[in-house]
């Protein structure tokens, strides 16, 4: 009669009820449910109520044994096997007797008698009858719901319990993943009129129920052990995520003071370089003027040796076969000077110079004079007043800069800082190649101070130095860029001052800047690749300036002329012979460049100027049959080639001869005299 409440899956199990003989047969039946679910709220049968329903079932019980005369429509009362007597009330009417089978007496149904109240849990186990098709009105309340059968009556509350446990376990099982399929639970009743007799199934078939009861619940119990399991690894599994978790937390909280660490150098990084670039764009162009101011300078002072040099070969030409051009009438200028006056003036100037240099280099001949160096000549080396005042000018470009710009060497501090520190946002941002750049103004004002030719090895600059070793510490691989700052500044900044050098103060001829000429283009190619544009217009300036000098040595006579007074023939034959030695030094500079440039190409043009410079005096001494001359001269001229070259000097001395119609006498004895020299 209690209401059934379904309680939520969070609500403790209820306690399982003992299940009891007397107990129905549960059976899948969705009526049964929807029943119970409608007398949810009604109140239970009074007491009146209750003995009046026991007083009409007895009336019913002793007609149904009067009409049918057999087998009575009732369960009989025994006790101990034997009927019991009804009881009579007072007032003369009989009552049925029922057995206490859990105290062993007999109660009556007696209104007078004491009884306790039908909802006390500690009555014993009785028996009641009554119409289950009708249920009873009034009361408390309204509708009362009619007593059921013993059977019935007595199994409600155990199955109400049972019911909602079993409910409990499957929304327990269906909580854990598993499917349920709907168990409806009812007691059968009986509906009809003539058996009132209390439904008890079968034992064969309580038996089948109960064991597959047990099989379901053994199902839902290892369903439950499978899911618990499973609950239990993802536990394990969220313990596992936490852990990491706050592991990854940990790490990311230093990785949060690292990177705030990196992002304060990186802005401090910035803010240095911004403010070097700042400096540099203000600075590089001043540098740059002073490059190119320097450089004009070089070529001034290289044109004015040059000049000079020429001036004295023309005076001692003109000296020795006259003036080339015819006298003409004196022009005078705007001024009323003569043109050419200054000329005149320099003209005696220079030859009281050459007579002072005979003077002090006593007894010497055309040979010695010839292969005196253009150093010797003149004293070279007085810094102009021009380039000391430009050097002043280039201390104070950084005059008014902080002291971290003034060099190079704040700024190379911080980028290692930054590669050592953080090498692979190093990498990232490709400083390596903005590193020259970077540099270039530093390093150019270094060269603008460099005494080249006295100093030519790089070392000897401390920027050099300094920078040989940039980025250069830990494991240092084949393909770190750093390996290429050097060689970047050495292409691009070194190299075209190197061959602004060469061009303008270097003197081919010169013994004292030969040294220094081929270290620097050494220097230059141990850190570049020779195939490299900046090393390619190096090595031809070098043969540029040989082509020139080579080139001016033929504007002068190469042989004395034949129909000479014989004062001006001794002049002649002495400013030839001093020409041709002058030739053999040409040939012995360029020679020795054969292991820096290419040996192919300094042999061409070597035997060119044999042959061009040096074989036609040769020639003339042959003409006059002056063999021994003509063999000690080519001797002395081809000491200075390789030996794999005097064959075809040799070559080109016969076929000058044979062309210029010497005695075949003469010739043959030149040929074998210069084949025994080779």
């Amino acid at each position: 009669g209690n209401a059934i409440h379904i309680q939520s899956s969070s609500k403790p199990a209820p306690k399982q009820p003992e299940k009891k003989a007397g107990a129905a047969m549960e059976v899948e039946n969705p009526s049964l449910e929807e029943e119970e679910e409608d007398e949810e709220g009604r109140d239970l049968p009074g007491k009146e109520e209750i003995l009046k329903a026991r007083r009409k079932r007895e009336m019913m019980r002793a007609m149904g044994s009067k009409s049918s005369g057999s087998m009575p429509e009732f369960i009989p009362l025994k006790a101990n096997g034997k009927a019991k007597a009804p009881l009579q009330s007072s007032d003369g009417q009989v009552y049925g007797v029922e057995e206490d089978e859990e105290h062993g007496g007999l109660v009556t149904e007696n209104p007078e008698d004491v009884e306790q109240d039908v909802f006390d849990d500690n009555k014993g186990s009785r028996l009641f009858f009554g119409d289950p098709g009708k249920p009873a009105k009034g009361g408390r309340g309204g509708d009362r719901k009619a007593p059921a059968d013993f059977d019935m009556e007595r199994q409600a509350p155990a199955e109400e319990e049972d019911d909602e446990y079993k409910k409990w376990i499957d929304e327990q099982i269906r909580a854990g993943g598993a499917k349920m399929p709907r168990r409806q639970v009812a007691t059968q009743a009986i509906s009809d009129g003539k058996d009132r007799r209390s439904y008890r199934p079968s034992q064969s078939k309580t038996g089948t129920d109960v064991t597959a009861e047990m099989r379901r619940i053994s199902e839902s119990l290892s369903s439950l052990k499978e899911n618990c399991a499973k609950g239990g690894r993802d536990l394990g599994q969220l313990d596992r995520e936490i852990k990491q978790t706050q592991g990854d937390l940990e790490k990311f909280q230093i990785e949060m003071k690292t990177m705030n660490k990196r992002y304060l150098f990186y802005q401090r990084l910035r803010d240095k370089l911004s403010d070097c670039l700042d400096c540099l764009n203000t600075k590089a162009p001043v540098i740059e003027e002073a490059m190119v101011e320097m450089s004009e300078l070089y070529t001034a002072q290289a044109k004015a040796k040059r000049q000079h040099f020429d001036l004295h070969t023309r005076d001692e030409c003109e000296e020795a076969f006259g003036p080339k051009d015819a006298p003409t009438e004196k022009k005078l200028d705007e001024f009323g000077r003569e043109v050419g006056m200054s000329f005149n003036l320099g003209k005696e100037q220079r030859a009281k110079d050459r007579e002072a240099k005979r003077e002090k280099f006593k007894n010497i001949g055309p040979k010695e004079e010839g292969l005196l160096t253009d150093d010797d000549e003149e004293v070279s080396g007085n810094r102009s007043d021009r380039r000391e005042r430009l050097l002043r000018e280039v201390d104070t470009i950084f005059a008014d800069t902080e002291e971290d710009f003034k060099t190079f060497h704040a700024i190379k501090d911080q980028l290692e800082l930054l590669k050592r520190n953080y090498q692979q946002a190093y990498t990232d941002t490709y400083i390596s190649l903005s590193v020259p750049s970077l540099f270039a103004p530093y390093v150019r004002i270094e060269l603008l101070k460099w005494e080249a030719m006295e100093k030519p090895r790089f070392d000897s600059m401390d920027w050099y130095n300094r920078m040989a070793d940039y980025g250069l510490f830990g494991d240092i691989s084949d393909g770190d860029p750093d390996l290429d700052v050097v060689p970047k500044l050495v292409e691009k900044v070194v190299i075209p001052y190197i061959t602004t050098i060469l061009f303008t103060i270097w003197n081919p001829l010169s013994e004292r800047h030969f040294g220094g000429a081929e270290s620097l283009v050494r220097e230059a190619l141990d850190h570049v690749d020779g195939k490299l544009e900046a090393p390619q217009n190096l090595l031809a300036t070098v043969l540029d300036r040989f082509q020139a000098i080579i080139n001016s040595h033929g504007k002068y006579p190469l042989v004395p002329e034949d129909k000479a007074e014989s004062e001006k023939r001794q002049k002649q034959w002495n400013f030839c012979l001093k020409r041709w030695w002058r030739a053999v030094k040409i040939l012995r500079q360029l020679v020795r460049w054969k292991s820096v440039l290419s040996s192919d190409v300094v042999r061409d043009l070597t035997l060119s100027h044999f042959d061009d410079n040096l074989v036609p005096l040769l020639v003339h001494q042959a003409r006059q049959g002056r063999t021994t001359e003509v063999l000690n001269m080519a001797r002395d001229a081809m000491e200075f080639l390789p030996i794999e070259w005097k064959g075809t000097a040799v070559k080109v001395v016969a076929s000058a001869c044979k062309k210029a119609r010497v005695d075949s006498r003469v010739l043959t004895t030149i040929k074998d005299g210069l084949r025994q020299t080779s």
